[in-house]
């Protein structure tokens, strides 16, 4: 390559799903060949890059069923103009915050607590400037741009029963004065659940995962002691749960004849065998140095209860 490749980033970043679609696998290919290179990246990373492949994965599997419309500086631009309009709210506060009693000196938030304090600082600060959190700010831009999605569909049927041709994309959103705005959201704010979101500006692990409710299912499997064990401390209510290894998990379904399909980058989809009465495939995120706990447990046993039924009465020893 000829250049900085941090030069592409600006002046043509290729950011096309299709294009995009072409990068995760060349990535998926270097973990393949260096799997330490997967491990280089932190939690943080891992996460982005997962939630990256999960809407490249999905673009991709929609174009194959419909046509998708080609990339416009123009048209359907309603969430890039409200978003950009939030990134601006946001910068013009960065200079207004004072957050040194905590960060000054930097390794200060290494210290107990620290980390926390600012982020909570921060937090009140937003709220007290924006109106609401951070996290509540980009959960109600991408539902109000959702629904202006749904609106617009709407119409657009109501258009064609009319054979009338559809009117112009238009982002009817209302400008509100910035002081009228500010108020809506903190009244807004105070209807909000007081239970922790997951838009909470904190860090996961302050954050008490509640007990996922399982469903159990009427079907037993007989499995080998290996698999058994996996799976009762997965779906184990009675004891604390202890971390497991992504080679385990897979060990496990593999015995259940379910074949594995790597996706983009550490996207795996795995799929049951033919005996099985639920024929959905489970496309899941092979998490950071490869280990399953905390919540990732907790989210695991829940996605493989509500897809499959399974429990910690499913599997037997043989």
């Amino acid at each position: 390559m000829k250049g900085k490749p941090e030069d592409l980033t600006r002046s043509d970043p290729f950011t096309a799903p299709s294009n995009a679609t072409d990068w995760l696998k060349k990535l998926g290919d270097l973990y393949t060949a260096h799997p330490t290179e997967r491990e280089r990246l932190d939690e943080r990373q891992a996460d982005a890059l997962f939630d990256l492949a999960v809407i490249v994965g999905f673009v991709q599997d929609l174009s194959s069923a419909v046509t998708v419309p080609s990339c416009s500086s123009k048209k359907g631009r309603a969430f890039v103009k409200r978003s950009r309009e939030l990134e601006a709210e946001l910068t013009s506060l960065k200079t207004e915050i004072d957050l040194r009693d905590y960060a000054v000196l930097i390794d200060n938030l290494l210290e107990p607590g620290m980390a926390e304090g600012a982020l909570a600082a921060l937090e009140e600060f937003v709220v007290a400037n924006a109106g609401t959190k951070i996290g509540f700010l980009y959960q109600d831009l991408i539902t109000e741009c959702f629904a202006g999605l749904e609106s617009r569909y709407e119409q657009m049927k109501i258009d064609k029963a009319k054979n009338t041709l559809p009117a112009a994309c238009i982002d009817s959103a209302v400008v509100e004065p910035k002081e009228a705005m500010i108020s809506h959201r903190k009244e807004k704010l105070k209807t909000r659940p007081s239970q922790a979101s997951t838009y909470e500006l904190s860090p996961r692990h302050s954050v008490t995962a509640e007990q996922p409710q399982l469903s159990a299912s009427s079907e037993t499997i007989q499995v080998s002691a290996s698999t058994a064990d996996f799976f009762a401390n997965l779906f184990s209510k009675s004891q604390a749960r202890i971390s497991t290894t992504w080679t385990s998990f897979e060990t496990a379904v593999a015995e259940l004849g379910f074949s594995v399909y790597p996706r983009h980058g550490s996207v795996y989809t795995f799929r049951p065998p033919m005996q099985f009465k639920v024929k959905r495939p489970l496309t899941i995120h092979r998490p950071h140095q490869s280990q399953i706990e905390g919540y990732r447990l907790l989210i695991l046993a829940w996605r493989l209860n509500r897809t499959y039924g399974w429990s910690e009465k499913t599997f037997k020893l043989q």
